[in-house]
């Protein structure tokens, strides 16, 4: 039977890659030749066209690099977390369970102190609205022979013990049931939906449009766009 491989070996040095000190090699060229370029022609711009096609294939290439760096790298880190993931659920739920069990006990024993308490209450009550009476009319009301309520002791909100300490704390929960009279402060624009309802004509109060050209260029064969902002966005 052969052993399970448990260990790999990844590229985690992408500055000593041959390839890469090429493209960065390539691009600080292009960077030159970009801040040393003048487009005063039309044939100047038709050449700085090809070149930001160039600069986006370069782009591309980069990319393409940089992920092929860190995809085993993401595969061997979601492999981890999903092994670990597995392995902590029934720890979690453990925790979740002995958790809600100490807090049901606490929370039963101060229910039943509570009640305790409002039988005594009720008893002295009764014990002091004889005393009255007999008092008004001297008629002897026989007492009452129950033995007395008896009041548990009040239960600790922390707990010590050898290997450590629980306690009950009371956590503030929030949710939003109107929107419209929330703060404006605490609201924050969908600027997904607001960028695509803007690009498609379409005004929304609040929001100030305006046009500005950009420049977009696509490479050929590729479908690349290089270039060119959402001039939507405030």
């Amino acid at each position: 039977m052969t052993q399970a491989i448990t260990t790999a070996v990844v590229s985690i040095e992408p500055s000593s890659d041959a390839i890469v000190l090429q493209l960065r090699d390539e691009i600080l060229k292009v960077k030159d030749f970009a801040v040393a370029r003048k487009v005063t022609s039309v044939q100047a711009a038709e050449d700085a066209t090809n070149d930001l096609s160039i600069i986006s294939n370069l782009k591309k290439s980069l990319e393409d690099k940089r992920k092929e760096y860190l995809k085993p790298l993401q595969e061997y880190t979601k492999n981890i977390n999903d092994t670990f993931k597995l392995i902590s659920e029934p720890l979690l739920e453990a925790d979740k369970i002995t958790r809600d069990k100490v807090l049901a006990f606490k929370q039963r024993q101060e229910q039943l102190r509570q009640e305790a308490e409002a039988a005594v209450r009720l008893q002295r009550e009764a014990d002091e609205a004889a005393r009255k009476v007999r008092e008004a009319t001297g008629e002897i009301i026989q007492e009452q022979t129950e033995a007395p309520v008896e009041v548990p002791p009040e239960i600790p909100t922390r707990v010590f013990s050898d290997l450590g300490t629980s306690g009950i704390v009371t956590a503030r929960k929030w949710e939003v049931v109107d929107f419209t009279t929330l703060p404006d402060k605490y609201k924050e624009p969908n600027t997904v939906l607001i960028g695509k309802i803007i690009r498609a004509g379409g005004d929304i109060a609040g929001i100030r449009t305006w046009e500005e050209q950009t420049l977009r260029v696509t490479t050929k064969g590729s479908g690349i766009e290089a270039g060119g902002q959402d001039a939507a966005s405030c």
